[in-house]
């Protein structure tokens, strides 16, 4: 069974995500993230040390890229809040390790970068 089916059927009382990128925009994902009983940030993917250190009570694995977080396992789902520069090459490498994901904003800054995009398997979202 195809691990996006896998994720479709797996109930869950609490959504385990991942978050790329512990910038302004991730800090605020995670604090707003924090208040929720059905969605817990477990892990961080950043390559930054002092973001990293900023989120060392945070209580979610560190990573210093999303290649470390994949290999950790154990996510439902990646958040990618990093510079939209960046967001492309990581859709590529979420959509390869076949995790939902969720962009906060623009897939790619250029139209020609964002025409590129994986497309979603017909029938999710």
């Amino acid at each position: 069974m195809p691990v996006a089916a896998r994720h479709a059927l797996r109930r869950v009382s609490v959504f385990r995500l991942g978050l790329v990128g512990a910038g302004r925009m991730g800090r605020v994902h995670l604090r707003a993230l924090s208040a929720s009983d059905s969605v817990r940030v477990v892990a961080v993917a950043e390559p930054l040390e002092t973001a990293r250190a900023a989120l060392r009570d945070a209580g979610v694995q560190l990573h210093a890229d999303l290649n470390a977080m994949l290999r950790a396992g154990n996510l439902d789902g990646v958040l990618v809040a990093a510079p939209s520069t960046l967001h492309l090459d990581l859709i590529r490498q979420l959509a390869a390790a076949s995790l939902p994901i969720l962009c906060e904003k623009p897939c790619g800054i250029r139209p020609r970068r964002r025409a590129r995009q994986p497309r979603s398997p017909r029938g999710t979202a």
